[in-house]
């Protein structure tokens, strides 16, 4: 229970989601403007929180929120005397979309078993694979965090050059089918937006491969991956090419392709794809102008060192199921790759 008085400050809680069947509660504590360092030094770490996560133990979303609390505000000059109007109805709909993914991954995890199987989809063979390889480096012997690892095959590939491999995702059917596939490698339930089971400072290297558009919350990721890495550790980003959305391109005859835009490309926005081959579900995701991602990872601290729009070379032409996908892959921006270093004593690559 959280004490009702802290360093005689009030401490008031305030229902998220009344009535859930995922309770979620905002802490929130006065404190004046000109002692909120000093009130914060003072107050434990399950009080200092904004907010206990609907899907996340109180542990991790104390770590969560007190960075976002104690770093964001305060960063920001906002003070700590918070009017629950300000914030409720933000967290609210962060949760409420958090839920929402997480329960459209659930769901289509088998069908993305399917998709993926033991190599990665066309795509990531042909085009992205290489330069993930290329910015992992020589993996042996690293610890390694495959966040956001869905049913795990690129945990396994891994493993299988020699890496020390730890696998995580918010959904709960994907680790299962992870687990079941590769029984005695480490998987865990976990949202990349907190990473509660990963200590501070414990990877050498983290891969999020086609992730960070799938998840609500930007920021939040990209800090989670810069608390666990190692000083001088790498993180290698690949996600969906924003600027070419490739749900809304048309194809001429000839070859040409055409990218349309329903709404500003600056705009952040939700958005919702109509299911594509085997898949049943509508496929959420989250735009962002790319500028935001690089802006993002200045954010959390991370150097960028390196920048790829991957595509396929003459070399792996051969790998295309069909010419049409060969064409494609020559001509269409499926995806973008980042190589990101947490700046500090370098960490031990091979």
């Amino acid at each position: 229970m959280l004490p009702d008085d802290v360093s005689g400050r009030r401490v008031v809680r305030y229902p998220v989601n009344p009535g859930s069947q995922r309770a979620s509660c905002l802490v929130l504590f006065e404190a004046e403007p000109e002692r909120e360092m000093n009130v914060l030094e003072k107050i434990p770490a399950l009080v200092r929180i904004g907010l206990i996560s609907s899907h996340q133990p109180l542990k991790s979303a104390a770590e969560c929120l007190r960075r976002f609390l104690v770093e964001g505000l305060l960063r920001a000059h906002i003070q700590l005397v918070i009017r629950p109007k300000d914030v409720l109805q933000k967290f609210a709909m962060n949760n409420s979309e958090a839920d929402e993914t997480q329960d459209f991954w659930n769901r289509v995890a088998d069908d993305w078993k399917i998709q993926v199987g033991t190599r990665g989809d066309s795509n990531r063979i042909l085009n992205s694979d290489p330069v993930l390889w290329r910015f992992a480096g020589n993996v042996k012997g690293l610890k390694v965090l495959d966040a956001g690892c869905g049913t795990g095959y690129l945990s396994k590939q891994l493993a299988d050059r020699g890496a020390n491999v730890t696998g995580v995702d918010f959904s709960e059917r994907m680790i299962a089918i992870a687990r079941k596939d590769y029984p005695g490698m480490e998987f865990h339930v976990d949202s990349c937006t907190s990473l509660q089971t990963v200590d501070e400072g414990e990877f050498d290297l983290l891969i999020a491969n086609y992730v960070l558009m799938d998840t609500p919350d930007l920021q939040g990721a990209v800090n989670a991956f810069f608390r666990v890495l190692k000083p001088g550790g790498a993180a290698v980003l690949v996600f969906s090419h924003p600027c070419f959305p490739q749900g809304d391109a048309t194809i001429a005859s000839g070859g040409e392709v055409t990218y349309h835009w329903a709404f500003s490309y600056f705009r952040q926005k939700k958005c919702v794809d109509p299911p594509w081959g085997h898949f049943s579900s509508d496929f959420i995701w989250f735009h962002r102008p790319l500028s935001d991602y690089w802006k993002a990872f200045k954010s959390a601290g991370f150097d960028v060192v390196d920048f790829e729009e991957p595509r396929v070379t003459e070399d792996r032409y051969h790998l295309a199921d069909n010419p049409k996908k060969l064409a494609n892959s020559k001509i269409r921006p499926y995806s973008v790759a980042f190589k990101l270093k947490k700046s500090g004593e370098a960490a031990k690559f091979g």
